[in-house]
């Protein structure tokens, strides 16, 4: 199993050298894809569970671990083309803006996969929603076709529905 504290913690060695050197070091890109790998474990543990007919539990979870999923692989693209296109050390800037809330994210997702996934729910959107809004100020936001087309069709529009009354329950909230 991944060790998510010190994963992280090489991840932010590595970005913290790359701003003293001014250049990235692609050896970064094994802790994000070990980073990667434990996001995508958490999105097929989510489908699992879907698949045993919980969806109001399982698809809060879901978005959150393939949007996490989805980042890191912009991410990773972003250091693997950095020297091309000179996005150091632009890279390591938006990793630090993002990486919080990856961080908050799996977090999140671990307390969910050892107790009841129904008692974050709407947690869990709040915590996509800031994860995306963080990726997209960094520039580490796909496209939303690519998210949207990333979603398996079985739980599409279950998903969707779920997703559409955690919102309307949030926005009666307020």
């Amino acid at each position: 199993m991944l060790n998510i504290s010190q994963t992280f913690s090489t991840i932010m060695d590595f970005v913290e050298e790359s701003q003293k050197s001014g250049k990235v070091d692609l050896a970064i890109i094994e802790p994000l894809e070990a980073l990667l790998a434990e996001f995508e474990h958490m999105e097929n543990h989510w489908l699992e569970t879907y698949t045993n007919n919980n969806i109001e539990a399982s698809f809060p979870m879901f978005h959150v671990s393939r949007n996490g999923a989805l980042i890191l692989e912009q991410m990773i693209q972003r250091y693997k083309t950095a020297k091309e296109t000179k996005d150091n050390p632009r890279v390591t800037e938006d990793t630090i803006t993002v990486l919080p809330s990856l961080i908050d994210s799996i977090t999140l997702m671990m307390e969910a996969r050892d107790g009841p996934p129904s008692l974050f729910r709407n947690q869990s959107f709040q915590t996509a929603r800031v994860l995306r809004n963080m990726a997209k100020h960094a520039n580490m936001l796909p496209a939303n076709e690519n998210d949207i087309q990333s979603i398996p069709p079985k739980i599409r529009k279950k998903g969707f529905k779920v997703f559409q009354d955690i919102v309307m329950g949030l926005v009666n909230e307020d």
